[in-house]
């Protein structure tokens, strides 16, 4: 990719707090090369796998890919380091997560990292596809509103503040999200599980919360 190409994609996710990135990678090779993903999952009864990367060798791959690795040190201008990685498997009925901003659990400083957003199959508002709020990316993390969500967000419509963006994504497509953008999932109302990898990562040298049950961890992916 051209040097003025990654600038212009890295002023709009900088401004947008989010990027879709379609065809990232291509789409034979997430159906194929991950379907032993899916296959490990067959037997396990809950929505999320919590570092999936530790037990998952196709996962650590993709954690560690050059191209993906490449790309989000270029978004955050620095070296990163892996942070945390997370394998939703999402069943039908299973429920969409609340908004929230990301560095609200992680606690790296606003820019500081990012998430990266992989799904294995289609995802749309039927099964859990991902939505953002435009322009509630801000130099601050707002604690107040985070709880509010995590507690009791069914009493707080954040669209009658922010216009909603829903992003429709194919297997291969990836979404880079901002650490103070506020988002959110729908819930699964199809009659499939919902597969999709999420990867975090940090720039070097910034601290992190490590969390009681994330157990995040630092990993060289470069």
């Amino acid at each position: 990719m051209k040097t003025d190409d990654i600038l212009k994609l890295k002023e709009k996710f900088n401004k947008d707090g989010y990027l879709h990135y379609k065809s990232f990678f291509n789409q034979n090779e997430i159906k194929t090369n991950h379907k032993k993903i899916i296959r490990f999952c067959h037997n396990i009864n809950v929505p999320r796998i919590l570092n999936p990367h530790r037990k998952i060798n196709k996962i650590k791959k993709l954690y560690k890919n050059k191209k993906l690795v490449q790309f989000v040190e270029n978004l955050l201008g620095k070296k990163i380091k892996g942070l945390q990685s997370e394998l939703f498997l999402n069943p039908p009925g299973s429920k969409g997560h609340p908004p929230h901003q990301d560095d609200f659990f992680i606690k790296s400083g606003v820019c500081n990292s990012l998430n990266t957003w992989i799904p294995l199959v289609n995802t749309t508002v039927k099964n859990g596809t991902l939505k953002f709020y435009k322009k509630s990316n801000t130099k601050s993390i707002n604690v107040k509103l985070n709880n509010i969500f995590l507690n009791e967000y069914k009493k707080y419509n954040l669209e009658d503040k922010f216009k909603k963006k829903i992003i429709n994504c194919v297997a291969g497509d990836v979404i880079f999200i901002s650490n103070n953008i506020f988002h959110s999932s729908y819930d699964n109302n199809s009659r499939r599980n919902r597969y999709v990898v999420a990867f975090g990562y940090i720039k070097q040298g910034c601290k992190f919360y490590k969390g009681k049950s994330a157990n995040r961890k630092l990993t060289k992916v470069s």
